[in-house]
């Protein structure tokens, strides 16, 4: 059966180019790229050229790849990400210390700490 995503990339040209400047920032060739992503060099052309969009499968993969935060990649890929945790701004989760978000999520629910503390440490990858 397949699954369809709730979330849709709005993938735009920008994104392309954003992917075109981030893997040559890191010194990656095409071919470099396309085998640490496991994908043909044709579809590394087709995402930098706005020819196809990378999937929310592989924005994960992409972020590590690339040396970024997961919700950077989202942001510049064209998907959706979430303005708050738990209600606490996403901007603010990448400024907060450890000791700091200890204390504001003290009182939270284990399942909402979970997350806020999941989200904090993918905020600090980039």
């Amino acid at each position: 059966m397949r699954t369809m995503s709730l979330v849709k990339a709005d993938q735009t040209p920008e994104a392309g180019q954003w992917i075109r400047e981030q893997r040559e920032a890191r010194g990656l060739s095409v071919r470099e790229f396309a085998a640490e992503m496991d994908v043909a060099t044709q579809v590394i052309y087709e995402w930098q050229n706005g020819k196809s969009a990378v999937s929310e499968q592989r924005v994960e993969q992409l972020a590590e790849v690339l040396g970024v935060s997961i919700i950077e990649a989202r942001r510049n890929l064209g998907y959706w990400v979430p303005e708050e945790v738990d209600g606490i701004p996403t901007w603010r989760l990448r400024t907060l210390t450890e000791d700091e978000l200890f204390e504001l999520l003290r009182d939270a629910p284990t399942d909402a700490r979970d997350r806020a503390l999941a989200r904090y440490y993918v905020s600090k990858l980039g």
